[in-house]
């Protein structure tokens, strides 16, 4: 059923080939890499980041914001450690009035047993409207968006550090 995943992964090295696989609609669908940006696109992200904030300091504000995901759930799942990271992805889904749960330790999840990636996240993407990840191994995001990708419930997956991989 579609592409591999070793033609995905190289796939998403080479810029021409990395925005049709990684955008829907044309915009970032699955974010894993900082280099799928453009300076103009990562400039555009702070702006609105920059307006947000700006939006939060006022009740009328705060209200718009919680609108824009209300209705939707997150899925945080955080196998490795992390306080900073991991809140300010939650707080920023529920600043936008999203549901989010959190799963940070991977012994009391399916993966204890043995479940595949792909298997977890295609399961989690019946229940839950996008996946933010962090897990040690350099290759999880990528997995977790390669097997959403040939799934018929592809949701966004946001990589919040893999390993080594894009993380500082």
């Amino acid at each position: 059923m579609g592409i591999s995943y070793d033609e995905f992964k190289d796939a998403i090295q080479d810029g021409a080939r990395r925005r049709s696989l990684l955008n829907r609609d044309g915009r970032p669908f699955f974010i894993l890499l900082s280099q799928q940006f453009s300076r103009d696109e990562l400039e555009q992200l702070c702006d609105t980041a920059t307006a947000i904030r700006r939006l939060d300091r006022h009740r009328d504000g705060r209200e718009f914001l919680l609108g824009i995901l209300r209705g939707h759930r997150v899925m945080n799942l955080f196998a490795q450690p992390s306080t900073r990271t991991a809140q300010s992805f939650m707080a920023a889904a529920e600043k936008l009035g999203a549901t989010v749960s959190l799963v940070s330790d991977l012994q009391t999840s399916s993966f204890a047993k043995g479940e595949s990636i792909a298997d977890s996240v295609r399961t989690l993407s019946s229940f839950f409207d996008a996946i933010v990840v962090r897990h040690p191994d350099d290759d999880f995001a990528t997995q977790s968006a390669w097997a959403l990708h040939r799934s018929n419930r592809p949701i966004p997956v946001l990589s919040a550090g893999s390993g080594k991989s894009q993380h500082v």
